[in-house]
């Protein structure tokens, strides 16, 4: 199992055209450019590519945690189709915090996803940059109208599985 994980993390890291990638690179390099699985599908097997070690995953960008040389693919190669249910297995698998709190903040206020962002980057842009997208989200979600204590129990559990 963990070789063709490693096949599959090769795979998109060459569609890609570099071992370093963003989550965007690797969802695009599999979904619309191979047409391989479905955009959440990668996003899903990137999370569990991170948990297994095969990635490893600094600052938002993530990089192939093997010597890409040590894995062969053939010409013809394609992410067999049973990949998910096998990356799956034995893998706990939770959703990024960002995402998590953008869930929370759309379920409690009603606003709409793009509305939330386009706020959290105006509030990160008008400060310099110096908070964190879940420090805007948690912004976002007070300006309208959301409970901060919620979402600051979400950011300190989120915070807490990374120590």
């Amino acid at each position: 199992m963990i070789e063709e994980l490693k096949k599959a993390a090769r795979y998109a890291s060459t569609i890609i055209g570099s071992h370093e990638f963003t989550e965007r690179d690797f969802v695009y390099a599999l979904s619309y450019r191979a047409g391989e699985m479905s955009p959440e599908d990668a996003k899903t097997l990137l999370r569990v590519l991170v948990a297994k070690k095969i990635l490893k995953s600094v600052d938002g960008r993530y990089a192939l945690n093997f010597n890409p040389r040590t894995v062969l693919l053939p010409v013809d190669y394609s992410i067999p189709g049973d990949i998910m249910d096998m990356a799956r297995q034995n893998v706990s698998i939770q959703k990024p915090l960002f995402e998590r709190l953008l869930s929370e903040i759309r379920s409690d206020t009603g606003a709409h996803k793009r509305e939330i962002i386009a706020r959290a980057n105006r509030i990160q842009a008008d400060m310099g940059n110096l908070i964190t997208p879940e420090a805007a989200l948690v912004l976002v979600a007070t300006e309208l109208g959301g409970n901060p204590r919620k979402y600051a129990g979400i950011v300190k559990e989120g915070l807490s599985q990374h120590e």
